[in-house]
């Protein structure tokens, strides 16, 4: 099983859930999403539906499952009607997707103040389109996502750059995948030797998702 991502998008939720609702992130029917997730679980390891696949939970927190012997990390992340989940037998995972929006909108501003270091918010303000906020951001909330330290940590000292992100509690080597598909931005926090297959609802590979990969650096620049 290589590391799998998936990407739904509200058509995708309101099929699985059997009917529409404005926010997945409080979907009524959120568990049909989990659901969802042991089924991919139990047809990549070829496993009969009738195989139980238990949901854990890490000392921090952070859930995974559990089927037989194996143990599938995973992390779900919505975004204005979307939505994306990444399994992996082979490691720890973290991911999340923003859809671009408006530079006025109070959220923008709010977020760079709080967790954007001075270096950061200067490039986003030489940032042409905007996107470098949201790939910013969604690298940044990846990586506590990929901890399980939760949003508490403070994300000013995770400092993303063009050369790479350095994150000052790490110390092996990740690798950070960052994607575009229309205006989502997507952010893939994984092991650099990951295998990563980009799937949609129906199980075919989106191919016109556009990927990049950046280095996780030490704190020393």
């Amino acid at each position: 099983m290589k590391t799998l991502l998936f990407f739904l998008n509200a058509d995708d939720i309101n099929e699985i859930t059997g009917h529409h609702h404005g926010s997945i992130k409080y979907h009524p029917d959120k568990l049909l999403l989990y659901e969802f997730v042991m089924d991919k679980i139990r047809e990549q390891l070829g496993f009969k539906h009738s195989e139980p696949v238990l949901l854990r939970y890490y000392p921090s927190g952070k859930k995974y499952f559990q089927c037989q012997s194996y143990m599938i990390h995973f992390n779900i992340s919505y975004s204005e009607g979307c939505c994306v989940f990444v399994l992996s037998i082979w490691g720890n995972v973290g991911v999340d997707i923003e859809v671009i929006r408006s530079k006025s909108s109070g959220f923008y501003q709010h977020v760079m103040e709080m967790t954007f270091s001075d270096e950061e918010q200067n490039l986003v303000q030489s940032d042409s389109d905007g996107s470098f906020f949201w790939e910013c951001w969604t690298a940044k909330e990846a990586l506590v996502k990929y901890s399980g330290a939760g949003l508490m940590y403070d994300l000013k000292t995770i400092i993303h750059t063009a050369h790479g992100v350095y994150w000052p509690e790490m110390n092996y080597r990740l690798s950070l995948i960052k994607m575009r598909l229309g205006a989502a931005v997507i952010s893939l926090v994984a092991d650099p030797a990951c295998e990563l297959d980009i799937l949609g609802y129906s199980g075919l590979p989106v191919s016109e998702i556009q990927t990049s990969m950046l280095p996780v650096l030490c704190s020393g620049r």
